[in-house]
């Protein structure tokens, strides 16, 4: 087990092949990429539209996607396999987003809107809110099975 020191984190996640380390910069619009083979900090992405911090990461199950929260309720999608290439940005899927879940098929994903008490389901192509349904206030964790 090592220790990497990236000060102001507020996300981490592991990619599902267990080689990549993803860290979301509380006080930049960055993401720190992390190599669990040498357990160092080895690249640092930018993430558009936004010149605050990020707040929450996520890998879809398979592995393709990464998914970023933003304070002002953005969205941004990155290929995980090139995070340096283009990003689709959605300008607000909620308030106070908390989690994603990812469909079987990597089309679409849930997000919790803990601060308006809904759910919004999003096509991760086009980069958009496909419908909004009421989950009741503080909804954060969402999981499909």
């Amino acid at each position: 087990v090592g220790k990497v020191p990236i000060p102001g984190t507020r996300g981490i996640v592991a990619s599902p092949d267990g080689k990549t380390v993803l860290v979301a910069d509380n006080m930049e619009p960055y993401l720190h990429v992390i190599s669990t083979a040498t357990d160092t900090d080895v690249d640092k992405v930018r993430v558009n539209g936004y010149e605050g911090g990020l707040y929450k990461v996520f890998y879809s199950a398979d592995g393709k996607r990464v998914l970023t929260c933003l304070f002002n309720g953005q969205i941004n999608i990155f290929d995980a396999a090139d995070l340096h290439g283009p990003q689709k940005v959605m300008k607000s899927a909620g308030t106070a987003l908390m989690g994603f879940a990812f469909s079987a098929d990597g089309k679409t994903a849930l997000v919790g809107n803990h601060g308006q008490g809904t759910v919004s389901r999003i096509d991760l192509d086009a980069a958009t809110v496909i419908d909004t349904f009421p989950a009741g206030k503080g909804v954060e964790t969402l999981a499909y099975y």
